[in-house]
């Protein structure tokens, strides 16, 4: 059953969450962007970062025992272009591609692999976009999204049956492609990668205990969640809240602001900096 963090009241005083993330010894702080850190826009490349943000981000990163990390079906590249922030850790295309707040990149799946398959199935994708400013279509390192958060109703749903056709031709010759449906946004990649995956990897990188906290707010989010419900803390952003195996929910982007905020002055003022 979900707990709601009320943005109008100090959650460490309504629900004890955010003291609880100030006061563990190690902390694991895992962040989705779109819709998270930053609202939903039309077109991906809108859905900029404010100044405020990129300055909270700042301070987190440089709270002792505290790692940051953003976790994102867009390219590693997009999230280090979008969050130029040193000591954070970004993971792209869900789980595919990681780069340590140490600057240290790795990919979790070889890129070449899929190299023909994307082409081929963007080269079949095309056509489906043509001249359709309301669709667009993102070609990541390991995945391709179709976004229709400016198309109509009809149009929407003309799209979306027109990709699961080409995607479903791919899988018949045996291809392992998975779809992933998301907010206004339908997606393809290999079968396999998840934020549930990468979120245990990341876990696993710490010697000492830790508390992880995943912040996400859609399905591809959900493994996510299940993989820090036994341990940690898992929050869905979405107003109102829809069905989820997260902990907790908020409202929205201000919503998780607020609350990262009042975990950096708490955990200061816990940790005496």
């Amino acid at each position: 059953m979900q707990e709601q963090l009320l943005s109008t009241v100090p959650c460490y005083a309504a629900h004890g969450v955010i003291a609880r993330c100030a006061q563990a010894r190690r902390l694991l702080l895992a962040l989705n962007y779109d819709g998270k850190l930053v609202p939903i826009a039309r077109r991906p490349y809108d859905a900029r970062p404010s100044a405020r943000l990129l300055a909270l981000l700042t301070d987190l990163v440089q709270l002792p025992s505290v790692t940051v990390a953003i976790i994102s079906g867009r390219s590693l590249h997009d999230l280090c272009t979008l969050l130029p922030v040193p000591g954070l850790t970004y993971v792209g295309t869900h789980d595919a591609e990681c780069r340590s707040s140490r600057g240290e990149t790795r990919f979790l799946l070889p890129p070449e692999a899929f190299v023909s398959t994307l082409n081929r199935l963007q080269s079949d994708l095309l056509p489906l976009i043509g001249s359709n400013a309301s669709l667009t279509l993102e070609r990541q390192q390991y995945a391709l999204a179709l976004h229709y958060h400016l198309a109509t109703p009809a149009e929407d749903e003309r799209a979306v049956q027109q990709f699961q056709i080409i995607v479903d031709a791919c899988k018949e010759q045996g291809l392992p492609l998975e779809v992933r449906y998301g907010k206004n946004v339908i997606e393809v990649r290999p079968v396999g990668l998840n934020k549930g995956r990468i979120l245990r990897f990341l876990i696993a990188q710490s010697v000492q205990p830790l508390l992880p906290v995943y912040v996400g707010d859609d399905v591809t989010d959900e493994d996510a969640f299940r993989a820090v419900n036994t341990r940690g803390i898992s929050i869905l952003v979405a107003d109102p809240p829809h069905q989820t195996t997260a902990q907790y929910y908020l409202h929205d982007p201000d919503d998780v602001v607020a609350v990262l905020s009042q975990l950096v002055s708490l955990r200061r003022v816990l940790h005496y900096l």
